[in-house]
């Protein structure tokens, strides 16, 4: 009988451990499902909403040049260089899920840190000339 005793305490250790160990590992995955969610929101929430980078009258102007040839994902990074947007990655979303897709011009644009991404497409495609460099109202000036 003594015997057996021994035997029951190592199982019912090894039982112990082994349920303690996977209320770890289901902790560790219910924290990494949690995290993964949390970022895939504040992904979709940056791609979908219209924030622009300064508030209304505390932005700046800023020359952006789009060279013949350059992809999305160039213009891209000169816009994340000049502190237009903030991730390049949700800005080439933002074009290919707008009415601007594939249309960017080559050109010399003016935009504004108080511009949502919407505004700057539309500039950026030729769609809204107004107060750029060569359009009528410029050359009025």
């Amino acid at each position: 009988m003594t015997a057996k005793k021994p035997n029951t305490v190592l199982r019912t250790g090894t039982y112990m451990l082994r349920t303690v160990i996977r209320i770890l590992l289901y902790g560790v995955a219910v924290l990494v499902i949690i995290r993964g969610a949390s970022r895939a929101y504040d992904f979709g929430y940056a791609v979908f909403s219209e924030e622009a980078m300064a508030a209304e009258g505390t932005g700046h102007e800023v020359y952006v040049t789009v060279d013949n040839g350059d992809t999305v994902k160039d213009v891209a990074k000169t816009l994340k260089k000049q502190k237009l947007i903030k991730d390049e990655l949700v800005f080439e979303i933002q074009e290919k899920m707008s009415r601007y897709k594939d249309s960017l011009q080559p050109g010399t644009y003016i935009l504004s840190t108080e511009q949502n991404v919407e505004e700057m497409l539309a500039i950026l495609s030729g769609t809204n000339t107004e107060g750029q460099p060569g359009s009528d109202k410029t050359q009025e000036k």
